[in-house]
């Protein structure tokens, strides 16, 4: 074994990939600087946008089985209509998702890829996976636990999170950080929400519905 083979994703990328060649202009125009030339990088590009949809899954299961003891809360008169969120979160999560693999992308798949001026790539992923689990976190806390409270400066923290990932996203491809960053304005909406519901219902006990 080569002493770096641990640095790669997919094998093909040892040498350098043609996604993070040199290209002229008129070649490989896709999305948002999508390159997906390979297998390889198709199963990473699915990987990467997998990721924050499982989660997001495993949370619309709980909140659906939660939503009547939601709709039993003093709400503020901003809450948005129910059929808002799913579209919203799904379209934030494809879009980090995507964002995740343009990082990859750009680094030609190497986690010791160096680029002056930017954070290590593994720092920048773990960052991003912090925000990645806050996410999941929040749903659980509020919906789950009906931990209000806790959901709330969840909440916060996630979007700090979120403008963490886009800074440090953003450093080593562009598009990736604005990926990322489309997201806070939501969430200082969704933060603000979850506060005056936690304000609005004091008693509330923090009882999980029995499975």
């Amino acid at each position: 074994l080569h002493s770096h083979s641990h640095s790669h994703f997919p094998n093909h990328h040892s040498s350098r990939s043609s996604c993070s060649s040199p290209q002229k202009p008129e070649e490989k125009k896709m999305p948002l600087g999508l390159c997906v030339d390979s297998l390889s990088d198709a199963l990473v590009l699915g990987g990467c946008i997998a990721l924050p949809m499982l989660g997001a899954a495993v949370s619309a299961k709980t909140t659906k089985r939660n939503l009547d003891w939601y709709h039993g809360l003093n709400l503020p008169s901003f809450t948005p209509p129910d059929k808002v969120f799913g579209p919203v979160w799904g379209t934030f999560y494809l879009a980090q998702g995507v964002a995740s693999y343009l990082v990859l992308q750009q680094a030609n798949f190497r986690l010791d890829h160096v680029q002056p001026g930017a954070t290590p790539l593994p720092l920048a992923l773990g960052v991003y996976g912090v925000h990645v689990g806050l996410n999941w976190l929040w749903s659980w806390l509020f919906f789950g636990q009906h931990r209000l409270q806790d959901a709330t400066l969840t909440s916060g923290l996630l979007l700090l999170s979120a403008g963490g990932t886009a800074a440090v996203f953003g450093l080593r491809q562009g598009t990736a950080g604005g990926l990322v960053a489309m997201q806070l304005p939501w969430l200082v909406y969704a933060t603000t929400l979850s506060y005056t519901i936690w304000k609005n219902n004091p008693d509330q006990q923090r009882v999980v519905k029995e499975q």
